[in-house]
């Protein structure tokens, strides 16, 4: 795997081995800190405006300045700069954390931020489709709460580190998560979709998901392909044993389909279909 040489700090590019962060950063200590991940190939971030978009309401929704240059501009520069000091030109991705500058307290004292830019080179240009279905499950251990934070993208992941965890012990690729109404939210790390027929489902903000940027990509793929699509879903865990196919979607990846729960098994034929219209939509690119 490629490493970074480079990361950028504040728009300055510094040495990614040189220390730049001290002991009471707010989100190491806090979590203090919303994050993005995204795609980019050629140095061209895919989805970027709307990274930012929902960056800028994860600061607002935890009260951080918001600076007047925190625009899609000004970090789709940044990146193309930090892509081509690391001699990324390929498939890459991503990691933007902006995290408030306060002291080592727990109220912050002022609401001033920062931000950090890493990268990574990815195997592939594209979004790809995993040569095996994935091996899915539900995580019992904790559930999902719906509230206004819910949809937050933050530093602040233990549940899905956990989820993570947990699908290492039990011999899973993913897990479902579910929320306090005993509904589907999502993955430990992705947004999921069901598809049924002509009729694609995933499940409402109001569950407690991320509004995930492939999530949305995906609802506009499938408009536009003539399938019914019902994005405001309550779905239980039967839904996973009557659908035809279940798919994963996060910023990096794309798109992973799944091939087991329990003892359903499924098809990826739309699966792959989509998969081409995302790459299509995201890259304008035919395969």
């Amino acid at each position: 795997m490629h490493e970074s040489k480079f990361i950028c700090y504040n728009g300055e590019y510094l040495h990614a081995g040189e220390p730049c962060l001290l002991a009471d950063n707010r989100a190491f200590r806090f979590g203090d800190a919303v994050t993005e991940d995204i795609h980019a190939y050629g140095t061209e971030p895919q989805f970027l405006s709307w990274h930012i978009e929902r960056m800028i309401s994860g600061m607002k929704l935890l009260s951080m300045d918001i600076p007047v240059h925190y625009t899609t501009e000004t970090f789709g520069t940044c990146i193309s700069k930090l892509l081509t000091k690391n001699l990324i030109f390929g498939g890459a991705a991503v990691y933007l954390t902006v995290f408030r500058d306060s002291s080592r307290l727990f109220v912050p004292e002022h609401n001033q931020v920062s931000f950090i830019l890493d990268c990574q080179k990815l195997e592939s240009n594209f979004y790809e489709l995993n040569p095996k279905g994935l091996v899915i499950d539900v995580f019992g251990q904790a559930v999902r709460f719906r509230h206004s934070f819910s949809t937050l993208r933050s530093a602040s992941t233990f549940l899905f580190i956990a989820a993570g965890i947990h699908n290492r012990q039990n011999g899973l690729d993913e897990c479902v998560l579910m929320n306090d109404k005993g509904n589907i939210v999502e993955s430990s790390c992705s947004n999921i979709f069901l598809l049924k027929g002509k009729s694609v489902f995933t499940p409402g903000l109001d569950e407690g998901c991320i509004p995930g940027i492939i999530r949305r990509a995906m609802i506009k793929v499938c408009d536009e392909s003539e399938f019914r699509v019902n994005d405001r879903c309550s779905l239980s865990t039967r839904a996973l044993e009557e659908a035809d196919e279940i798919f994963l979607t996060d910023a990096i990846n794309g798109i992973r389909w799944v091939g087991a729960y329990k003892q359903k098994r499924y098809y990826k034929k739309t699966t792959q279909l989509l998969l081409q219209k995302l790459n299509e939509y995201a890259f304008g690119r035919h395969q």
